[in-house]
């Protein structure tokens, strides 16, 4: 998840739900997968794959790359450290995220796209707060 969407979820959304989810921003590094042939697409086939070969040894292995996701998601030091709305580039490693994520008018700007879209795609009921009782009578510490 983009940081500047997963600060504003954090800030719109999760901060007044009294559960305990945690949101963040995991990068999983650059990952050898299918997405490296696009840059045969953008330099032609023969530079395309010389580069590819050069950069291959230093990318990471779609295993090593979902290590920070799954840190992320299991390690006990998210809920401890109450590690909400971070950048995770790497499992244990918080922060690093560029200053325009940082830009209070970013965030609002793509918090406010993701929210007309949604309600575009689901209807104006589609988003209700999270802290509300259902109308079916369900609340949400049920």
């Amino acid at each position: 998840m983009p940081v500047s969407l997963s600060s504003a979820l954090v800030k719109h959304a999760i901060e007044s739900y009294p559960g305990r989810i945690f949101v963040s921003s995991v990068h999983p590094g650059a990952v050898d997968t299918e997405i490296q042939d696009q840059v045969k697409s953008a330099f032609g086939q023969v530079l395309g794959t010389i580069l590819t070969t050069l950069q291959t040894p230093f990318l990471r292995t779609p295993g090593e790359g979902s290590i920070g996701t799954l840190w992320a998601a299991l390690s006990p030091e998210i809920e401890e450290k109450n590690y909400q709305g971070v950048y995770i580039p790497d499992p244990g490693k918080i922060g690093g995220e560029t200053k325009q994520t940082q830009d209070p008018t970013l965030e609002k700007n793509v918090w406010d796209l993701c929210h007309r879209l949604m309600t575009r795609k689901m209807g104006k009921d589609g988003l209700l707060p999270w802290n509300e009782e259902l109308e079916c009578g369900v609340g949400v510490n049920e």
